[in-house]
This record gives structure tokens, C-alpha cells and sequence, in this order.
């Protein structure tokens, strides 16, 4: 208490806190009901000063201090509306400012929820603001930063505190949603926080020297990308200039200028023409950027094109990259300077083969930039019952701030197509005119209206002009083409839409490979049989006038609905539709927007959905059935497994070996008709290089049994009881060879799995196992021997009996005998049923005198280390340790590696870049051996030493800690970025990234306390 407090003072506290125990007890009791309420308010009319008592009342208890609901809270809450009916409490003077003093201190500690009431309750607003900025100095200097913030907001301080100093370290606490509230309603600091941050953008700033002047705060996320992307959306948010931002605004036209060479330099996609002016309208005046793209044209051009490019912007030489400056020199001393288009357009003509073509006269189609010009053929378009084509075309933004607004809006009709200037029609003069007619064509239902990604258009056409809002929720019979092509692409009929993929590389001649087509293209070529020719797409739609290419290619993207449509009206059950095309798709738009002008990204499969996923097939209308000998495929080396099994069923299998590559799948599917299984990755691959239709994805988390039945349903193999176990499983032959059972006794000796008393008791045997039941004599044999080995042991020696007898007069056939009663072919069919892993003998001669007389016995301590990374005593104490799990008994087949051969090989492979052959080669075994010794050495390392091992941080500890702090079974927090680099001089392509420049990856992993627990790069 105040020591000039009055005697009273302290009555009143006394009172108080005997009022606090009171609701407490009643609090405790969760007697959140009438009595509560009736007890607090009674007790507020018997206090003296019941601002005061609430003061004591909060100074006594510190359960407000806490988050959620409070007793301090609902008392200060209850007084804030007690006080609104008994108004004479409140005080002023002298008195007031004491009990501010002393409200002061409990805002220090209080929670947001409390702060709005004890503002009003103590007119904290109305005291004096010199006091009011040191309290929240006071709190801002303690390290308090979010509630120094919050408290200013609540008082409204903003204008008197540095916008700068306040907001830093909530930015580097990534807590931009109260950096927004805090400039919201001044635009002055909002100018004030853009510059700041445009400010940290600048390429050599480092936001770690902004950190250490705050303890405690690192900036985890405060990077370039992520101002810049917070930049773009307050500019957009707070309707301000971008000239305010210079740096940020430079990078996103650098980045522009990348995504621009790498469609034009890597894809190949845009014409000279497109390219240049695009260039040019984004270096425009600017001197950095300029010089910029003299370093971009360095790395994807020559030397004489960047130089052309210097002496057009004027550029001083001392500015210039090593070699551009005497280039220039060169091009000054000639007459006359070639345009540097004719240098770098060399593709352009050849590209409009292969494409689709407009069907109608050149003068059919009418650039309108008047209204006298639209006025001539009004009644046509809006002709009740016909169908309009409608697309729109846009300059592309290239990420820069604004919405886009549409340039020219394309209508075709049946021979006709009108390209509206919006540019000149919508000037005042004639705004109001143009808004009726274009009203009139969406709002009337008679008029079906074709488009793709028709939601889109039409959220760019209302931002394009205030009068066109209101039509777009007015719009009726629309026909979007996008649903029908979301259709097409899950249900297309193998049998009659079968797209020649390979067809799509041909017209690219020596360029290389086209981009696949998609979107509207992709649509008219399934359709049509040609897709868009998109080069213009990207143009400059708001340069005047339009090149004859843009034209075209505008009407050509208007017509082509009209053709679409027709054609899949005259025949919607051959490609997979309803009968009645227009019924079901006349409405309104689809909801998702046309992502036109932006940079597309071909959908792929999700892996998250437990189920295998193919493009261009029937799911709604499955294949005809077929049988196992008609059905061929050819399996990745992931699906050996689903492999065998298909062969147990008669499916024609080839599987590709463990060090092919996958490209080999489509080779041989290609060449021999087959259809390609594979899983993850690699279907992105491999199904382009195939026709639609003939590349499977199934699901590697499943067995292979049932991936075997996803497969066989998908293609509908139908599979008869003739078809069982009509392949081997290990060669995919179809053919088998009888034999006797005198013969399966000599196979079974010759593989060491009959002894001398079993062959004593054969004869007993051979008359028991006659009166066997089919399963139990396939039970008996699949557990006392391994059939597919001995049969291919037995074809061998077969084999070399006869190159050394003429007359062999063995029993054998190598017909399939048709009874199937017990006897051999039940032994046969035992064969099939036998899962267990083949064997194959080693056919080649080796030698492991490497190992066994120069490495144990010669190598000193250097060479060790050179080699395996450890000396040999390091190499045999952990030999000795891994021993009681890598230790293996010899079989009467071989023996078996000791555990120092296991442990050598393992190293070998981890420390060299060789591959399982060559290693296999080195030590004198096979490379599936070398396979298996890296996998158990690494589970026997794991099991036996992983215990000993000093981590990061314990993995259980990371673990509770994310689950604490919302996120269960979490291990870590993953994060990549870009790091630029230089072209490589060798495979540069390979490092373009998906923004245009050269990169390399980096990926990090972080713990609960963001420590680095592992860092990648590569």
C-alpha cells in the first residue's frame, strides 16, 4: 500500500480481501452461477473505493497472471460493468493518477484479455502519455516485446514510438500477424515498415546482425524470400506504391528475368520476339537490372549477344563481365549493327507443324476497338440459341504486385471470332456501352457460353473494370470445358483414345523435346488430334499493335472450344461421357480458378493415397478382359517380388535386375509391347515415355500378393485354374519337364537334401506316397526341398550328359502332361507353390586371394586407413563385436563368409563409389552377396553398437518436446533451400531449379530447441 495512504485505505483493503477469500471459496467450488455474481457485485457496493480494492484484490492473487479464464479476471470484468451502472465511483484528480501508478504495474504481468478492462476501468488513455510511454519503455527494455507491443496498441502509442525499434524483434519472433495490427490503422508507419524491410532485403544485408541486438531472438526464418513474400503482401494489403520497396521490387524482376531465360534457353517454349519485349518492359531504365541481365545473357548465350544487349542500354565498359567489354568494342567499329534478334531466332518457323490450325479465312477474324465496330455484329453474337467460345488474354504479372487485368477478350462464334480491345473500349466514352453488351452475352441462358477455367477469366475481367463485379454473379449458361476435361482424364477409353505420346517429340526436330502439353492444349489434342501451338501465350498482350502471331493465336484459343464441344457432342458416350453432354455441364463455372499466366506444374500422384494410379484409363468403363498368356508386362527392379507372383499366375514377366536403370522399363515395354509396373518416382518417368495407358503404379507399402490383385483388376486379367503356375517362377518359361520319381530321388541326393537312411526307406516311400492326397504330398515336398533349385541343377547336368552321349535315353518329356490326378505334375505343381528366395549357382570362377594374402597379411596401418577408414585392430575388435550376429555356419552347398569377410565388404562399399559388381569382383563373391553383407553388417551395426553412439540429442527427448509443443510424433523440423551458385561447365542443366537459375540444395533438420541435429548439402 501507498504510504500516504489514509487510515481509511486500509480498512478498505481489509474489506477487500476479506471480499477476495469469499469469491475464492466460491470460485473454488466452480459455483460459476447467480451466487457468485450476486456476492461480487454486493461486495463492490460496501467498498469505500472499489477501484482500489480491486487493485488489492489483483496484488494479492496471481492466478490472472496465467493464461485462460481467471478469478481476476471475472472480478475485473464484473467491476468494469458494475461501474457502468453506478458511475459515481469513478475517480479523478489526484486520486486517479495514484491508482494509474499502481494499474501500471499489474499490466506488466497481465494477460491480453485483462488489459482492455483495467484500460477502461482506470482511463488509462486519458493519462498523461509521457508516463504512458515510459511504462511501456519499462516494459519493452525487459525483453517483453510482445506485450510492450500489444500495450501500445491498446493505448494508442504507435505514433509516438519508433515503428522500426518496436517491430524488429517481433519479426524475428515470426509474429507478423501483430506487426500488422500494430500499423494498421496509420499509413504512415506503414510506409515507415516497408522501407525497413525493403531495407533488410538488399542482396549483402545480414539479418543476423539485426538479432544480436536482442537477446535471446535468432532469426530462424527472417530470410530474402520470406520479407520478400511478406513485402509483396503488405503492398497488396495496404494499397501502396511499389516504388516504396526498390530492392525487393529488383529481385522479383531478377527473378522474372531467370523464369524468363529458362523458358526461352531451357524449355524453349517462348519466341525471340515474346522474349524480348518481355525483357525489356522488365529491365525498363534500371542500371542494376540491366547489368543483370548482361551477366544472365553471359551464362545462357555468347559473349556478342550480351554485347549487342550492353550497347543497346548504353551500359559504361568498367561495368561489364570479362569479354562483353571487347565485344562491344567490335560491334562500335562496324557500319552497321545487326539486330539481335536475327542471332538468336533460329526454331521459329518449323514450330507451327504438328499444331492446331484455325479453320476459318484470316479475314473472318475482327479486331474490334470501337464500338460502331461491335455495333455491326451485336445482334450476330447475341443471337438466342447458338454457342460462343469465350477465352480472355492477359499481360502475365511474373509474380509482380497487382491483379492481372484483361487486355483482349476473344468471342467466337460459328465462322467468325471477334478479339475486343479492351485497352481502348473501355475507355469512359464507352465503358458503359461495352458493360451491357459484354452483361447481356453472360446473363442470357439461351446463349451457351464455352470456356476453360471460365472462373478464373472472369475473376480477372472483374478486376479489370468496376462495372463488370456485379455481371460476374449474374453469369448463366456457361459450359466450362475444364469439368469435361477433368472427366476425360479419368475416364478415357484405352481402346479408341489412345494418345502416341512419342508423336508429341517428332515435330521438334533437332530441338530436342517438347514440353508435354497440357491444360486447353492437352484437351484439344486428346480431342482433335493437335495440340495449341502456346508460344504466345505469354506475350505482351497490352503492347499495341498485336503481331499477326498474337492474333492468331487468340482466335485460335476461342475457336478451338467451339470444335472441342462439337466434337464430343456428336459422340460423348465414345469418349466416356454421359449422352447428354450439355445438360450436365450447363451451369456455373468451376470454383477453381485458370491458372493461365502462371508457371505450370504437371499433377502427379499423391502418396498419401494407399492406392495404385494410372493415367489415361477407364475407371468408369474397365477394359475388356483378358487372359494371363495375352497380358505381358515388364517390372522395375523394386518389384521382383510382385513379379514372381504374376508368373505363378501366367502373367508373361520380365523383370529388370538391380543395377538397371529404370529407363530400361519404357525401352523394353516400347520395343516389345508390354506394359510397365512400377512404384513412386519413377512413374513420373516412365509414363510419359509410354503410350497412355501402358505405365501402372502400384503401392509399394503393400505385399506383393496384393499388389498382384491390384494389378490384375485394373487391366481385368481374368485368371483360370490352367493358368496356375503355367510359368516358372524363375526363368518365365512356359514349359516344364516331366519326370520321374526315380529322377526327383537322383535330384534329390545330388542336392545333399537325401540321406543314406532315407534312401534305405525310399522303396517304403515310393509305394506311400502314391496313396498320398494332392495336398499332402505338396506339403511334403515343399518342406523337405527347395524343387525350383533342383529342377534347374538337374536341366544343367541334363544339358551336359548330353553334349557327351549321343543316344541318351533319359525319361523325359517336355510335354505338359493334361491329367492332373496326384502324381508328377502334382510334384510339379509343388514346384510353383515352393515361396521361397532362388539361388543361383556361382557360374564364373573366382578368387579371393586379394583378401585373404595381401590385405589380412600385408597391408600395414596407412593402407587400412586409406581403404576402410580404420586401422586393422580398429577392424578386428569390431569384427569381434559384431560376431555373435554376423557369425554363419557352413552348408553342404558352401561355405559361408566369415565375419571379417562381411565386415570388409560392407566397409568397402560404404567408404568407395563402386558399384555391387565391381566390389563383388574385388572380394572374389557375387554382388547379391555384396548386397546382403552391406544390409546385415548395417543391422548387426545397429543393433549391437547404436547404443554407444553419441547423437545430437537424445530421440526420445526431440520427441516429447515437439509433442509438447503441439506436434506428436514428430523427430525433427525439415527445411531446404536454394544456395546459387555458378553455371557448371559440365551438366548445367541439371542444376536449373524450378525459378530459372543455377542452384545447389540444402537441407537441414532441427530438434525442439532449434539446435542442427544435421545438415546436407548436394
Amino acid at each position: 500500500m501507498n504510504q500516504e495512504s489514509n487510515p481509511s485505505d486500509h480498512t478498505d483493503g481489509q474489506d477487500s480481501l476479506l471480499l477476495l477469500k469469499t469469491l475464492q471459496s466460491l470460485w473454488t467450488k466452480k459455483e460459476m452461477n447467480k451466487q457468485l455474481k450476486e456476492e461480487t457485485r454486493r461486495g463492490f457496493a460496501a467498498l469505500e473505493d472499489p477501484l482500489a480494492g480491486l487493485l488489492d484484490m489483483l496484488e494479492s492473487s496471481s492466478d490472472w497472471k496465467g493464461k485462460g479464464q481467471s478469478l481476476g479476471y471475472y472480478i475485473t470484468n464484473e467491476l468494469q460493468l458494475w461501474i457502468k451502472e453506478h458511475p459515481a465511483v469513478q475517480q479523478s484528480g489526484l486520486r486517479l493518477k495514484k491508482l494509474q501508478a499502481r494499474v501500471f504495474r499489474i499490466l506488466a504481468q497481465s494477460q491480453v484479455n485483462l488489459l482492455d478492462p483495467l484500460i477502461g476501468i482506470f482511463q488509462l488513455r486519458t493519462a498523461d502519455q509521457n508516463s504512458l510511454l515510459g511504462h511501456v519503455g519499462h516494459v519493452y527494455h525487459k525483453g517483453k516485446y510482445k506485450e510492450a507491443a500489444i500495450l501500445s496498441i491498446k493505448l494508442n502509442l504507435q505514433l509516438e514510438l519508433d515503428v522500426e525499434k518496436m517491430c524488429t524483434p517481433l519479426l524475428l519472433q515470426e509474429k507478423t500477424n501483430l506487426v500488422e495490427a500494430y500499423v494498421a490503422e496509420y499509413p504512415d508507419l506503414q510506409c515507415k515498415l516497408l522501407q525497413t524491410l525493403d531495407m533488410w532485403c538488399e542482396p549483402n544485408f545480414n539479418t543476423t546482425d539485426i538479432s544480436r541486438q536482442y537477446q535471446g531472438l535468432r532469426p530462424n526464418k527472417l530470410n530474402h524470400k520470406m520479407l520478400s513474400k511478406l513485402v509483396f503482401r503488405l503492398l497488396e494489403q495496404y494499397n501502396l506504391d511499389p516504388v516504396l520497396c526498390p530492392n525487393v521490387i529488383n529481385q522479383r524482376h531478377l527473378g522474372s528475368l531467370k523464369y524468363l531465360f529458362y523458358k526461352r534457353f531451357v524449355e524453349k517454349t517462348m519466341t525471340q520476339e515474346n522474349w524480348a519485349d518481355h525483357v525489356q518492359n522488365t529491365v525498363g531504365e534500371n542500371r542494376w537490372l540491366q547489368e543483370q541481365l548482361i551477366q544472365l545473357l553471359v551464362s545462357y548465350c555468347d559473349l556478342n549477344t550480351a554485347a549487342r544487349w550492353a550497347l543497346r542500354y548504353s551500359l559504361p565498359e568498367k561495368t561489364l563481365p570479362y569479354g562483353v567489354a571487347d565485344e562491344l568494342q567490335k560491334l562500335k567499329v562496324q557500319e552497321r549493327v545487326e539486330d539481335a534478334e536475327s542471332t538468336m531466332d533460329d526454331y521459329e518457323e518449323d514450330r507451327k507443324e504438328g499444331y492446331y490450325q484455325i479453320p476459318i479465312p484470316r479475314e473472318n477474324i475482327h479486331f474490334l476497338q470501337t464500338w460502331e465496330g461491335i455495333l455491326r455484329w451485336r445482334e450476330k453474337v447475341l443471337q438466342p440459341g447458338q454457342v460462343v467460345g469465350i477465352d480472355m488474354e492477359w499481360r502475365p504479372s511474373f509474380g509482380v504486385v497487382g491483379k492481372p487485368r484483361v487486355s483482349v477478350m476473344q468471342i467466337a462464334i460459328e465462322e467468325q471470332v471477334f478479339l475486343l480491345d479492351l485497352l481502348q473500349l473501355l475507355k469512359p466514352d464507352e465503358m458503359e456501352e461495352l458493360s451491357h453488351f459484354v452483361q447481356t452475352l453472360f446473363s442470357d441462358p439461351t446463349i451457351i457460353k464455352l470456356g476453360y477455367g471460365t472462373s478464373g477469366d472472369l475473376h480477372s475481367l472483374a478486376a479489370t473494370c468496376s462495372g463488370f463485379k456485379e455481371m460476374v454473379k449474374q453469369v448463366q449458361g456457361i459450359v466450362d470445358l475444364l469439368a469435361v476435361d477433368k472427366q476425360l482424364q479419368k475416364c478415357w477409353r484405352k481402346s479408341s483414345l489412345q494418345v502416341d505420346v512419342l508423336s508429341q517429340e517428332k515435330s521438334c526436330g533437332d530441338r530436342g523435346f517438347r514440353q508435354p502439353e497440357r491444360g486447353l492444349s492437352l484437351l484439344v489434342q486428346h480431342v482433335l488430334g493437335k495440340p495449341l501451338n502456346k508460344t504466345e501465350q505469354l506475350s505482351n498482350w497490352e503492347k499495341r499493335p498485336l503481331r499477326e502471331e498474337q492474333i492468331l493465336y487468340a482466335a485460335s484459343d476461342a475457336y478451338c472450344l467451339l470444335e472441342v464441344y462439337k466434337k464430343l457432342c456428336e459422340d460423348p458416350l465414345g469418349f466416356g461421357l454421359c449422352s447428354d453432354l450439355t445438360e450436365s455441364l450447363v451451369g456455373k463455372p468451376t470454383t477453381k480458378p485458370r491458372a493461365k499466366k502462371q508457371m505450370n506444374q504437371q499433377e502427379t500422384p499423391s502418396a498419401s493415397k494407399q492406392q495404385a494410379k494410372v493415367i489415361g484409363m477407364a475407371a468408369l468403363h474397365p477394359p475388356p478382359s483378358v487372359s494371363p498368356k495375352e497380358f505381358s508386362v515388364v517390372c522395375d527392379n523394386m518389384l521382383q517380388g510382385l513379379g514372381r507372383h504374376l508368373r505363378c499366375l501366367g502373367v508373361d514377366v520380365r523383370t529388370l535386375e538391380n543395377g538397371d536403370n529404370h529407363r530400361k522399363a519404357a525401352e523394353i515395354a516400347r520395343q516389345e509391347g508390354r506394359v510397365i509396373l512400377t512404384s513412386g518416382l519413377p512413374y513420373q518417368t516412365l509414363q510419359s515415355q509410354v503410350g497412355e495407358g501402358r505405365c501402372f503404379s502400384v503401392d509399394c507399402s503393400e505385399k506383393a500378393k496384393e499388389q498382384a490383385l491390384q494389378v490384375l483388376k485394373h487391366f481385368n486379367v481374368q485368371v483360370s485354374l490352367a493358368d496356375v503356375f503355367s510359368r516358372c517362377q524363375l526363368c518365365n518359361c512356359d514349359k516344364y519337364l516331366k519326370i520321374s520319381k526315380d529322377q526327383m530321388r537322383q535330384l534329390m541326393q545330388f542336392g545333399g537334401l537325401l540321406t543314406e537312411e532315407d534312401n534305405a526307406g525310399y522303396s517304403w516311400r515310393r509305394h506311400s506316397t502314391a496313396s498320398m492326397e494332392p495336398a499332402q504330398l505338396t506339403a511334403a515336398v515343399v518342406s523337405i526341398v527347395n524343387p525350383s533349385r533342383i529342377i534347374l541343377q538337374y536341366v544343367q547336368n541334363l544339358a551336359k550328359r548330353r553334349q557327351h552321349e549321343d543316344d541318351s535315353e533319359e525319361d523325359m518329356d517336355t510335354d505338359v502332361p493334361e491329367s492332373t490326378g496326384c502324381g508328377n505334375w502334382d510334384i510339379i505343381v509343388a514346384v510353383g507353390l515352393a515361396d521361397t528366395v532362388e539361388r543361383r549357382f556361382r557360374a564364373r570362377q573366382t578368387s579371393t586371394d586379394w583378401w585373404g594374402c595381401i590385405v589380412v597379411q600385408v597391408w600395414d596401418d596407412s593402407q587400412w586407413l586409406g581403404n576402410f577408414r580404420m586401422r586393422k585392430a580398429t577392424f578386428l575388435e569390431l569384427c569381434e563385436l559384431l560376431s555373435p550376429t554376423l557369425k554363419r555356419r557352413n552348408t553342404k552347398m558352401r561355405a559361408a563368409l566369415t565375419v571379417e569377410e562381411q565386415v570388409a565388404i560392407a566397409l568397402w562399399k560404404l567408404a568407395m563409389p563402386d558399384c555391387y559388381r565391381s566390389v563383388g569382383n574385388q572380394f572374389g563373391v557375387g554382388k547379391s552377396t555384396v548386397g546382403t553383407a552391406v544390409i546385415q553388417v548395417a543391422n548387426a551395426i545397429t543393433d549391437i553398437l547404436l547404443s554407444r553412439v553419441e547423437t545430437l540429442g537424445n530421440v526420445q527427448v526431440i520427441v516429447d518436446g515437439f509433442a509438447a509443443m503441439g506436434f506428436p510424433n514428430c523427430g525433427g523440423g525439415i527445411g531446404g533451400t536454394h544456395v546459387p551458385i555458378l553455371s557448371p561447365d559440365h551438366l548445367a542443366n541439371q542444376y536449373i531449379n524450378c525459378k530459372g537459375y543455377f542452384s545447389m540444395v540444402l537441407q537441414a533438420l532441427v530438434d525442439h530447441k532449434e539446435c542442427f541435429t544435421d545438415i546436407n548439402v548436394g
